[in-house]
């Protein structure tokens, strides 16, 4: 998934994650994101879902990506 626009650090682009019970749900955000490890954005647990924040500021076309835990969100405090 690619940057169309500027976006600033630290804006949530949305929900990427839902959890149910013990079964977690992956939105259509959260499955177009690729691993990096030096990514650009990370997720932040609130209640059941997961968001998507940004970690740095993003230029367009610039890929968004995500560092991947064993395919399970982090929870971020």
């Amino acid at each position: 998934m690619f940057a169309t626009r500027e976006i600033r650090k630290d804006t949530v682009l949305g929900v990427s994650h839902i959890q149910v019970q013990d079964e977690l749900f992956r939105t259509p955000l959260g499955g177009f994101l690729n691993h990096s490890e030096t990514s650009n954005c990370v997720r932040v647990k609130v209640s059941n879902k997961w968001y998507l924040k940004t970690t740095t500021d993003i230029m367009p076309e610039e890929e968004l990506t995500l560092t991947y835990s064993l395919y399970k969100p982090d929870e971020i405090c």
